[in-house]
């Protein structure tokens, strides 16, 4: 579906990369090119960083659902 409907490759690499904020601690999965455990629990908590990330985004949708009228 992403890539039939919505076409994501086209245009992913106009987004902005959350890891961008962290500067120096920032982690590049593309340069993923070892497994040393220091490199795996950068890889997690950038995961992890970013599924937070997600779901409190969905918080403003349910405060704004509170003040819209139901027609």
């Amino acid at each position: 579906m992403y890539e039939q409907i919505l076409r994501v490759s086209s245009w992913k690499h106009l987004l902005p990369k959350g890891s961008i904020a962290l500067k120096k601690r920032r982690y590049e999965k593309k340069h993923k090119k070892d497994f040393p455990e220091e490199n795996q629990n950068r890889f997690l908590l950038e995961s992890a960083r970013a599924e937070w990330t997600q779901w409190f985004a969905i918080i403003p949708f349910g405060l704004f659902g509170l003040f819209v009228p139901v027609k």
